[in-house]
């Protein structure tokens, strides 16, 4: 139980660190003041949105791949009592939380 709990913990810090890197990014890259006044997108929903959307590109096209090369995928992993996860929406949201961590400390090292 405390097992689980300290994992949840440390989703939640990853996932909290990809959207303030993806924030940081998206500050980098376009300017806020460009949206209309009836629609704000505030940092946080629009990296948020970015995350979720690159999760769903990686889950489908995993789907794709494991359809295609006819690879035997289970349904459901266990990883808790009460906690059960398709595996390649797993892998895909795993893959979109390290994506903009890994960016980060590659462009800290090659500059």
């Amino acid at each position: 139980m405390f097992a689980n709990f300290i994992i949840l913990i440390m989703i939640i810090i990853l996932i909290f660190i990809a959207v303030k890197i993806k924030i940081s990014q998206l500050h980098k890259r376009s300017d806020f003041s460009k949206v209309s006044e009836e629609i704000r997108l505030s940092p946080f929903s629009r990296a948020l949105t970015e995350l979720i959307a690159i999760a769903g590109g990686i889950y489908i096209s995993l789907s794709v791949l494991t359809s295609f090369l006819s690879l035997s995928v289970p349904q459901r992993i266990e990883l808790a009592e009460n906690l059960h996860l398709d595996p390649l929406a797993m892998i895909a949201i795993i893959i979109t939380i390290l994506q903009p961590i890994v960016l980060k400390i590659f462009y800290r090292v090659k500059i």
